[in-house]
């Protein structure tokens, strides 16, 4: 269940918190909420059958709140990279994994960085508008 504390209400707190603070810049500033998902919450992940629930609410969450978002002139995103190989994941458990499915942690921050600076296909984004981004 920590899974769930982690990942989807973290998420529901980060953006709730996000309204507040992005209400505080001045008019006309470019605000973005990016939430993580993973692979799993696109496709089911037998083996981690929690975590998988878990980024399938954060992929509806992000959905649900688009509208929301749009009123407050906020772009709201989510990425959902295959496995990223870090820390957090015991590398045993791993050792199955193929490698092709594999996201590298700077696959993660390129499509990151192109959410919050509008580049390459998200360059005409509009504010407000999920792009479902994965």
């Amino acid at each position: 269940m920590v899974t769930v504390q982690v990942d989807l209400i973290g998420s529901v707190y980060t953006s709730h918190l996000t309204i507040h603070y992005f209400r505080l810049n001045p008019p006309g500033t470019h605000s973005t909420l990016i939430c993580t998902s993973s692979i799993a919450g696109r496709y089911a992940a037998e083996p981690i059958p929690v975590c998988t629930a878990a980024k399938y609410g954060i992929v509806g969450l992000v959905r649900s709140l688009t509208r929301f978002f749009e009123a407050e002139n906020v772009m709201i995103h989510t990425v959902r990279p295959g496995g990223v190989p870090t820390n957090i994941v015991d590398p045993e458990s791993m050792k199955d994994f193929l490698k092709a499915h594999f996201t590298s942690v700077q696959n993660v921050v390129d499509c990151v960085e192109a959410l919050l600076f509008r580049r390459g296909m998200f360059a005409n984004a509009k504010r407000g508008k999920s792009s479902g981004s994965e």
